[in-house]
């Protein structure tokens, strides 16, 4: 069988380099694989110190703690005559500042305060500085500082404070040794984990024996535990290394063997794209160095493929037979006139797709523009109708209000007719909707308001179905009416609220946005739920009119639709996403910070209402 000299050439080159890289690769994935191991059982390893390092360094703050709540007055004469009451509010209040918690003990070893596990140090040892262990009992880990306190007449308890080593502390240990982190107590319960309970639950079965320490107090609380493999099933498996903790219990520190070697499956596809570039190198060298022994003609001919597969850019070979010379250059100038048609045929095709997606811009702008004008006329008739109602509503609370003498049946009347006014006043606007608002933006205080809302919410909802936390810590003018700002809140609040599960827990917070716009700082209120979310493909049309994702029949698409053109037309915005990490959404409002001088006068041509003791309706 007879081959060309090019293929022989590339075949020879390509073969010799694939074996080499093959066997280099195989080399390299091993040895890789060898050293990511060795170097995170070398990071496990670190862990005892690491631990040691840091109960020396928190046993030193805990003794000079405990020393200062022995060394306080107040303290030992409360002991002294018994008083616990006193003893545990003068020990609350030096603790304060502290991350631990107070302990007291009295001489007869019943704990007075902190964790039932401090009654193991017997109020007869007189350690100084105070004593330090890890401790055991009922599910729970901490670590104890105690220190005597003594009286003219000899020593009356122990006091000292406590740190539980529960999940914040593992996570700090994990965050220290870069891995996951199992708190154990002496009975093997696991008092805290960084790891999913059943992958806790099963590295705890298949640990080894963990060495125990001495009890004593004066011993080191930390044993290290070698590195052993463990595999648990569908969790994977881990490198852990157990580290007992003194007689209390045991820290086991683990490492996902997956997420270790993690790198190297994108080290294997990193060298195997290395290889394929070598390979392609060198079957190009290859190729060049054999078009340089072929034939003039073969050159040619690789052109005229190339422009059948569409390629223009292919060289024409160079020869001195001019007769091969005539037919490139007649080739060549072929190859030029196609490739200029072919430009400006792609041209054409691109200005006729421009035209074609500003046609279907226009088509998709009148629709919408159509929507919205069907949206505003039935608005318009639906405050119409709404009008007579509210007032025929709020004059008969107004006739209810003169005949009751209840100070708290006035103050729910009045609130009922305030939000009745609210509702005509809504109406009123909805029927502007359509048309601009000559009046000037007047300013309300947003933390004022957000209480008002949840003051209205909490009231709505009397059986406690849903929790409704408020965060707005400053008093900060916004340009928007309080009714409307207030109107939005309620809106927002209200469907938080039927979007979250029974119990769940609805949140409103306001903030200083960091950015500043063009016009100004802006006024940032979010209105958070824990529910179901919002999904993908409803997110873009959340503030289209008459749509909704609810199944009750009171839901028509509206309120979104009306809030979100409350706050638009007041120069702000607002916007729909799902929260991160979720589940839930959140809805974010953006407005205009107002001066506090303008807010100021608002509230000064407000007050002679207020003081003249009538309801903006006349209501007495």
């Amino acid at each position: 069988m007879r081959i060309p000299f090019d293929r022989a050439l590339l075949l020879t080159l390509g073969g010799t380099l694939l074996a080499a890289l093959v066997v280099a690769g195989v080399t390299l994935d091993r040895r890789l694989a060898a050293e990511l191991e060795a170097d995170a059982r070398k990071d496990l390893a670190m862990a005892k110190p690491l631990l040691i390092d840091r109960q020396s360094t928190q046993a030193e703050a805990l003794r000079m703690h405990a020393d200062q709540l022995a060394a306080s007055d107040n303290l030992g004469q409360a002991l002294a005559l018994g008083d616990r009451e006193g003893a545990i509010a003068d020990a609350d209040a030096m603790a304060e500042a502290w991350p631990e918690s107070p302990v007291i003990v009295d001489l007869s070893g019943e704990v007075w305060t902190g964790p039932q596990s401090a009654g193991r140090i017997q109020p007869g040892e007189t350690v100084i500085p105070g004593p330090y262990l890890v401790a055991y009992e009922d599910g729970r880990l901490d670590a104890l500082a105690l220190a005597p306190v003594l009286r003219a007449n000899g020593q009356v308890g122990l006091a000292g404070v406590a740190l539980p080593l529960d999940l914040s502390m593992a996570e700090i240990l994990g965050g220290l040794t870069r891995s996951e982190v199992i708190l154990l107590g002496s009975d093997g319960t696991i008092v805290a984990s960084t790891l999913e309970p059943v992958t806790t639950q099963a590295i705890v079965a298949r640990a080894p024996a963990i060495p125990v320490a001495s009890a004593s107090l004066s011993d080191g609380p930390v044993v290290d535990g070698p590195v052993v493999e463990v595999d648990v099933g569908a969790a994977g498996r881990f490198w852990i290394s157990p580290v007992g903790l003194g007689t209390a219990g045991a820290a086991i520190f683990v490492r996902s063997i997956e997420r270790e070697l993690a790198a190297l499956p994108r080290l294997r596809q990193a060298g195997l794209l290395a290889a394929g570039l070598a390979l392609l190198v060198t079957l190009l060298v290859g190729f060049w160095i054999a078009r340089q022994f072929s034939r003039p003609i073969r050159a040619l001919s690789d052109a005229s493929r190339g422009l059948a597969a569409g390629d223009f850019d292919v060289p024409l070979p160079v020869s001195r037979v001019s007769e091969v010379t005539t037919v490139s250059g007649a080739f060549g100038e072929m190859r030029t006139a196609l490739a200029a048609r072919l430009g400006e045929l792609a041209d054409a095709n691109r200005e006729l797709a421009d035209r074609q997606e500003r046609l279907q811009a226009l088509q998709t702008e009148l629709i919408q523009r159509d929507r919205l004008v069907a949206a505003g006329r039935l608005v318009t008739e639906l405050a119409h109708e709404i009008r007579n109602p509210v007032a025929n509503v709020r004059n008969s609370l107004e006739v209810v209000r003169r005949h009751v003498d209840t100070p708290k049946a006035r103050e729910f009347t009045d609130l009922a007719i305030r939000e009745l006014l609210r509702m005509h006043e809504l109406a009123e606007r909805m029927l502007d909707l359509n048309r601009p608002s000559s009046e000037a933006a007047s300013t309300c205080d947003a933390r004022t308001v957000v209480h008002d809302v949840a003051a209205l919410a909490s009231l709505g909802d009397r059986d406690g179905r849903w929790e409704l936390t408020v965060d707005s810590p400053e008093t900060v003018p916004v340009a928007i009416r309080a009714d409307s700002l207030k109107q939005v809140l309620l809106n927002l609040v209200t469907n938080a609220q039927e979007a979250s599960p029974e119990g769940g827990v609805v949140e409103v917070a306001m903030s200083i946005a960091d950015e500043v716009s063009g016009d100004g700082a802006r006024v940032r209120i979010e209105v958070r739920d824990r529910g179901a979310g919002i999904p993908d493909d409803v997110l873009p049309r959340i503030f289209d009119p008459f749509f909704t994702t609810k199944q009750e029949v009171h839901g028509v698409g509206l309120g979104l639709f009306i809030a979100e053109g409350v706050v638009r037309g007041q120069g702000g915005s607002m916007v729909a996403a799902n929260r991160e990490p979720g589940p839930g959404a959140t809805i974010t409002i953006e407005l205009p910070r107002a001066d506090a001088a303008d807010l100021a006068e608002d509230e000064a041509s407000a007050t002679p209402k207020a003081a003249s003791g009538r309801s903006p309706a006349g209501a007495p």
